[in-house]
């Protein structure tokens, strides 16, 4: 068993499975390829479960969904960056949280999530990009845009 520097050259190897779940064209799940691809997909199901969604693991999770009908602040960003990184220092600690960007407009609350893994001396990171609007029936991942 290699470094995950090595695994994710490994064309052979794959590191978990993309979410959401879904059937790949050799028909089994679809895979992620690198360590930092599996961490965009975990950190986009953290953020995109609401406490108390995952049986078996109540606290499993992050509230920002509650944030969409709070009026527009200027301490909204530094609020959900708090969330974000108290989920994700609870959930997967080989990620830092660099920075949060938020944007909120009408019902609609868009959120950048610039984060790289805590092992990796690349610096090299991701922006996982969601959006929570209170009238669709669910939670978007329009674009992600690698940075650092």
């Amino acid at each position: 068993m290699g470094s995950s520097r090595e695994k994710d050259q490994d064309p052979d190897t794959f590191i978990g499975l993309a979410f959401p779940l879904g059937f790949a064209n050799d028909g089994v799940f679809r895979k992620t390829k690198t360590t930092l691809e599996q961490a965009r997909h975990n950190l986009k199901n953290l953020l995109l479960t609401m406490k108390g969604e995952r049986l078996g693991h109540p606290e499993f999770g992050c509230d920002i969904h509650k944030l969409i009908f709070e009026p527009v602040s200027e301490d909204i960003n530094d609020t959900i960056e708090e969330m974000i990184k108290e989920a994700v220092d609870i959930w997967l600690p080989y990620i830092t949280v660099a920075k949060t960007v938020t944007n909120q407009k009408e019902n609609r609350l868009n959120v950048d999530v610039h984060f790289s893994l805590k092992n990796d001396l690349t610096g090299y990171g991701e922006v996982l990009d969601l959006f929570y609007d209170m009238l669709a029936s669910d939670y978007a991942d329009p674009v992600s845009t690698p940075s650092f």
